[in-house]
């Protein structure tokens, strides 16, 4: 199976979730992009929500004005770091540009494959979410499976621009955006470090192999044509993920159903 098409020759991956930036919520995405970046040598670009945006699926926020500001996180664990409403040149100490939108998961998705950097996207990964999306339920309301669907569903996007002309280049993504999808999902708590870590460290080697050996889809539509989503679950379990002892496993998603979500109060 191939390895996916690029622009460049280093790849360009755009980074989205539905936790919003690093905080106890959203404990992942620094140190997953970093590791992106330094073993893989990959260019991420960061395009999250604001905030929290968990359960809210493929929702595009279609009627609203969004806004964007840009947060330049500090070592260690990114949580400190200046937001600014314009974008500027990296201080000393800062080595990453991420930006903030005031929206959905997948409206992040969307706005940064066609208005941020058209043309220069060649993969897209929602995550890594904490908690597990290996379920129906789970998977129909999650907003990082939401994400992915977006990229998806948001071709054709264009090609690079020519610097010679104002028209694009041939586009990688006619009918086809790579996506991938990545939830760790919690067995017990409190989650350690070391968890963490190897979590981390197994979700970007999936990715690797992912993009090294890109699978492929059959249907009556479009004949044989490549994967669009993949869903990727990492248990967080210490035992599971040491690498000796890690196992990839290709499986349906669990059926299942919600039961009561809401409970009556008194205003």
């Amino acid at each position: 199976m191939p390895r996916l098409q690029t622009y460049k020759e280093r790849p360009v991956v755009l980074l989205t979730n539905d936790d919003g930036p690093p905080c106890a919520s959203s404990p992942n995405i620094f140190a997953f992009c970093k590791l992106l970046q330094s073993r893989l040598g990959w260019d991420v670009r960061v395009v999250i929500p604001d905030c929290q945006k968990s359960w809210v699926g493929k929702a595009y926020a279609i009627s609203d004005v969004i806004t964007a500001s840009y947060f330049y996180p500090l070592e260690p664990d990114g949580l400190k770091g200046e937001i600014t409403t314009t974008p500027r040149p990296l201080k000393e100490g800062e080595t990453m540009e991420w930006v903030l939108l005031s929206s959905t998961p997948a409206s992040c998705t969307n706005i940064a494959l066609h208005n941020l950097y058209p043309g220069e996207i060649d993969l897209v990964i929602s995550g890594p979410n904490h908690g597990r999306n290996s379920s129906t339920a789970f998977a129909l309301s999650s907003g990082t499976l939401g994400a992915a669907l977006a990229g998806a569903l948001s071709v054709p996007v264009p090609g690079p621009s020519s610097p010679s002309s104002s028209s694009s280049a041939v586009s990688l993504h006619e009918d086809h955006m790579p996506c991938i999808a990545v939830s760790y999902g919690v067995v017990t708590r409190p989650v350690s470090d070391k968890t963490q870590d190897l979590a981390t460290e197994a979700a970007v080697e999936v990715c690797a192999k992912l993009f090294n050996d890109w699978g492929y889809d059959h249907d009556h539509v479009l004949g044989r044509h490549l994967v669009q989503i993949y869903s990727v679950n990492i248990p967080l379990v210490e035992d599971a993920l040491v690498r000796a002892e890690r196992k990839t496993c290709w499986t349906n998603m669990w059926r299942n159903t919600y039961g009561g979500l809401f409970k009556a109060t008194k205003l």
